[in-house]
């Protein structure tokens, strides 16, 4: 018998929202201050 998880909508966006916000500051981070080895 399969469960389904259904995430709402709304959460879902929310979700993305901030994944998408910190690979921004990520990038920016990175921009800003390269890492030398």
């Amino acid at each position: 018998m399969a469960i389904s998880v259904t995430i709402p909508l709304d959460k879902l966006l929310e979700i993305q929202r901030r994944i998408r916000v910190t690979v921004d500051a990520y990038e920016n981070l990175r921009t800003l201050e390269p890492i030398q080895p």
